[in-house]
């Protein structure tokens, strides 16, 4: 994930299932896995620090 910036949340948890049967117990759990995935490889967006109003870092 850290090197190619893409990941599927779907193969990971079932994975995790695979080991920990009872985690990521409902839909609600696997959405919130999901964000935080996609927060986590926003975090590396060439342009997080620039801003879009006065076209300065």
């Amino acid at each position: 994930m850290a090197v190619e910036h893409e990941v599927s949340v779907l193969n990971a948890v079932r994975k995790i299932k695979t080991m920990r049967r009872l985690a990521i117990p409902n839909e609600e759990q696997f959405v919130f896995c999901h964000g935080c995935v996609s927060e986590y490889l926003s975090s590396f967006d060439v342009y997080a620090n620039f801003s879009e109003k006065t076209g300065n870092i």
